[in-house]
Formats: C-alpha cells, sequence, structure tokens
C-alpha cells in the first residue's frame, strides 16, 4: 500500500487517477494487479527520479436482478469521476457477460469517467470474427457498436491477448482494438519445463496460422537457447463448427520419436484438435509425451473429462488465466492430477494498464507482446 507521503508525489496525471474496476469474477485478479502497478511504480527513472507513484483505486461494481428478472448494476462516482477507469473482463461472450460489460461502460460514461479502456484477456466472441455461412453473421463488430455508444466517446482502447484472428482489430475504429501476444512468454515457460524433463523437444502447430502466429518467439527463444527445435505443422480440414479431422502431418516427423511434443495453439475449446493430434503422434510417431499449450483455456463442454480420461494421450495441458481458472470448480481435479498447468498473465497486464494509463511507451512494445 502506498502511504500518504508516497500518495502526495505522485506525478499529475492528465487523465486523472488510476481506477480498475473488474468485472465479476476479476476481483481478486485486480488486488494482484494494484499491488504489481504499485510496487513497479516506486522504482527510480530517469524521468522520475522517485519513481513515477501510481496510486490505484479499485471499484467493484455491483450486479443484479430485479423480481421481474430485469437487470440492474449499482456503481457509485467514488473514484470514477474524473478518473481513468481500465475494466479487467474476458471472455467468451455470454448473453449475461455481454450485458454486464455494456452495463458497466455506460455507468463509467454516466459517472463522468475521464477515460475508459477494457482490458479482455480473451476478446469476447472472438470465435466469430467472420462469418459463419448464409444465415451467420460475424459478431465483434455488433458488440463494437453497443460499447462504443454506450461509453459516450469515452472507450478509447480495448486491449487483447492473443486474439483468435489478426482481423479482429478490423471490427473497431483505428487502433482502438491492440492485441498484445502472450505467445514468446508461454513458449519460453514450457521450454524450460520440457528441458528439465529431455533434450528431445519438438515443437508442433495445428496449421500454418498457428505456425506462423509463433514463428517470431520460436526465432527469439532459439537464439537466447543457442539451438533450433524440429516441428511439425498438421493440416486439418473442419468437419462442422465443433469438429476438424487431420488430413496430414509434415515436417520433421522423424523427431517425434522418443521427443517431448509441444502443440501449441492460441485456444483450446473442447479439446478435441489437441487430443486427436497427441494420439496420432504417439501411435504413428512414437512420440514419448505430448504437452499441449495454449493461451485461452477455454474447456467448455466436457473437455475437463476428456483430459482427466486415464487413455488421454495429452500428458500436460498449460495454459494462462485470460480466461481465470480460478474458481471453476470444474478444473480443480485437472490441476490437482497435475495434468493442467496456469500461467498468470498478471504482469503482462499490470504493465500493459501501467504504460496506457502514463502513456509512457508502445504497449505493442512491452513484456507480453510480439518479439
Amino acid at each position: 500500500m502506498l502511504n500518504e507521503e508516497q500518495r502526495r508525489k505522485a506525478p499529475h496525471n492528465r487523465n486523472g487517477g488510476l481506477t480498475i474496476v473488474p468485472m465479476p469474477g476479476f476481483e481478486g485478479f485486480a488486488e494482484r494487479i494494484k499491488e504489481r502497478i504499485q510496487t513497479r511504480s516506486l522504482k527510480p527513472t530517469r524521468d522520475f527520479p522517485d519513481g513515477c507513484i501510481t496510486p490505484v483505486d479499485i471499484v467493484v461494481p455491483k450486479f443484479g436482478l430485479r423480481p421481474s428478472g430485469e437487470p440492474f448494476q449499482q456503481l457509485g462516482n467514488a473514484h470514477v469521476g474524473g478518473h481513468n477507469c481500465f475494466v479487467i473482463t474476458s471472455g467468451p461472450g455470454t448473453y449475461k457477460m455481454m450485458m454486464q460489460l455494456i452495463l458497466v461502460i455506460g455507468y463509467l460514461a454516466a459517472r463522468k469517467a475521464s477515460c475508459i479502456t477494457i482490458i479482455s484477456g480473451y476478446f469476447p466472441l472472438a470465435r466469430s470474427d467472420k462469418d459463419e455461412g448464409e444465415l451467420e453473421l460475424a459478431l465483434p463488430a455488433f458488440l463494437m457498436i453497443a460499447l462504443k455508444a454506450e461509453s459516450q466517446g469515452l472507450l478509447k482502447r480495448i486491449v487483447c491477448a492473443d486474439p483468435h484472428s489478426d482481423q479482429m482489430v478490423m471490427a473497431a475504429d483505428p487502433g482502438v482494438i491492440t492485441p498484445v501476444y502472450l505467445t514468446l512468454r508461454i513458449l519460453r515457460f514450457v521450454v524450460a519445463e520440457a528441458m528439465k524433463a529431455s533434450d528431445q523437444i519438438c515443437l508442433a502447430f495445428p496449421d500454418d496460422t498457428a505456425a506462423k502466429r509463433y514463428e517470431p518467439a520460436v526465432a527469439i527463444l532459439e537464439k537466447e537457447l543457442g539451438r533450433s527445435f524440429p516441428f511439425i505443422s498438421t493440416a486439418a480440414r473442419r468437419k462442422s463448427g465443433n469438429e476438424k479431422n487431420i488430413k496430414y502431418i509434415v515436417g520433421d516427423l522423424d523427431k517425434m520419436k522418443d521427443s517431448i511434443v509441444i502443440a501449441l495453439d492460441d485456444e483450446t475449446a473442447t479439446g478435441g484438435s489437441q487430443i486427436k493430434a497427441a494420439d496420432r503422434f504417439k501411435k504413428d510417431f512414437g512420440a514419448k509425451e505430448v504437452w499441449a499449450a495454449v493461451t485461452h483455456g477455454i474447456l467448455c463442454g466436457n473437455a475437463p473429462e476428456l483430459f482427466l480420461a486415464p487413455d488421454c494421450p495429452v500428458d500436460r495441458l498449460y495454459i494462462t488465466d485470460t480466461i481465470p481458472a480460478e474458481g471453476r470448480e470444474d478444473l480443480q481435479e485437472l490441476i490437482e492430477s497435475g495434468c493442467l498447468h496456469v500461467m498468470s498473465w498478471v504482469d503482462d497486464c499490470a504493465e500493459v494498464i501501467y504504460h496506457l494509463h502514463w502513456g509512457s511507451s508502445s504497449i505493442r512494445g512491452i513484456r507480453g507482446s510480439r518479439g
């Protein structure tokens, strides 16, 4: 906690004080961000010998339903009016979550926040970044229209981690949606764990898109470690919206035998893609173990049960908490089994908020960004 003297030394910010507004389930995450920002801001810099002291307030909105079933929200003016407000949220975008987010943005604007930024670990409705057939339109643009209308022009930016599609930024006005990339962070983390167990490591990607997404991170890590990693890529054809079949596998196939194969992607929803690929890697190419590593652990439906199954070919699953795992009862057994490992992005999130608040650098260039 900052004392009164430290608060008095806080530099002036034209956007006002920094306030974090956590959506339901993000209260603990917001507290950890506050602690990291305030600790970081005490360190002296060239421009701020006493540190760029940054007091952080947290305002928790309350939601409820009236007897009629209509939603309501409670959010006062304290630490909102004249403040730079950062809303912490994530996806997937359920009806409830969408309505609560729209209400929060509307209330912040009505309470005269000076500026509003949404920090979304997983961009809501991100799997609907393009039209799906004749009857289904892409949904992110509809969400952006609603948020823009409610914000009264105060919503300046939405930051999202590892978007499902790079075209996601086109759902809003130029510069509003800004992606940051956790690919290097999760790659470093998982490879370090694998190197403790084996010197034979192979990287695998579900398609060319994933391979290109990780390409800069792989190049940086190989330079850091002074070694290269064999890699393979699969080609899959989508059978339906929830099912894909592997057509063929290419790359350094002979390197998979007796190796730890790390399958990298941006997300896992039902777990089917990772499990099918792991089965092929073991049965057809002799992989010793298969570890899946993704940024967004959606893990919907019966995915936790599939990864827990005794015959599941995925030995370990690594995710970040862009979609919070904390408090999800359906994931606790998976975590306790040693299969599921969660890497927090709280440090990256704190850096993003700190830099956006002070406008001190491009968030694309800070830790957590691609390359």
